[in-house]
């Protein structure tokens, strides 16, 4: 096949013809096998995973709205913001983040005391690094309801951002006593402790953080947790 044939195979994937993806991969391996000092082939081959990926993340993107659409209509997933909380990161990764901080706009000026939604466009602006505005409405929602775990959490996460350790340490023992199995609180914990140079609390936070996983979840692996264990005791000990 000539490379003339060939870039017009990858075009037509490019386009959406999906079914072309084995083909195209095929092709330009081979290319590249035949030619490796070619970098026009290897951004052709790099092109067809990065085309491949976002489609990916697009589909994932829509089952995630659509869990989080199922959990708004039923009561009992009421608290539930997990499909909310992907499918963040992945409009973050498509580069799509004003959709979301629109959407959970609009969520809120239609419910104002909808804590969730506060929860979660303080998470999106947060993740498009517009801390002032992330601020502004996990301190409106603060306002609402000072004990939620989420308010407390984002707060918290705010102020360590903006360096406001003590206080982000508060928040985050706060989330902890309103919500004792809010994991990533003592994850953010530890990194408190340690940034204040209080070993022993942060020694204690992994050590929390370890057991907690292996009564409730024994098969994911605390390797870089036990690593993160072992190099602050080893901090302790040197000081």
């Amino acid at each position: 096949m000539s490379s003339l044939e060939r870039d017009i195979l990858l075009e037509r994937y490019r386009m959406g013809e999906e079914d072309l993806y084995d083909t195209v991969v095929e092709l330009f391996d081979q290319a590249l096998k035949e030619n490796p000092g070619d970098p026009e082939l290897y951004h052709s081959r790099g092109f067809i995973d990065e085309i491949r990926g976002r489609r990916l993340l697009e589909s994932a993107a829509a089952f995630y709205e659509k869990g989080a659409e199922v959990a708004r209509k039923d009561p009992q997933y009421f608290d539930y913001v997990k499909c909310d909380g992907q499918l963040l990161g992945v409009r973050r990764a498509l580069g799509q983040l004003d959709q979301s901080i629109e959407y959970f706009k609009q969520r809120i000026s239609e419910n104002p005391e909808d804590l969730k939604a506060y929860a979660l466009l303080t998470q999106a602006y947060y993740l498009a690094d517009q801390l002032p505005e992330a601020q502004k409405v996990i301190e409106a929602a603060y306002k609402i309801d000072s004990e939620h775990p989420l308010i407390t959490y984002w707060k918290g996460l705010i102020y360590s951002r903006l360096g406001r350790l003590d206080q982000a340490l508060d928040l985050m023992n706060q989330t902890i006593s309103h919500d004792p199995t809010f994991i990533d609180a003592r994850y953010t914990l530890a990194n408190l402790y340690e940034r204040l140079q209080k070993l022993e609390e942060a020694v204690e936070e992994w050590q929390l953080i370890i057991a907690y996983h292996r009564e409730h979840f024994p098969e994911v692996s605390m390797d870089w947790e036990e690593e993160q264990l072992a190099r602050l005791k080893s901090k302790m000990e040197e000081h």
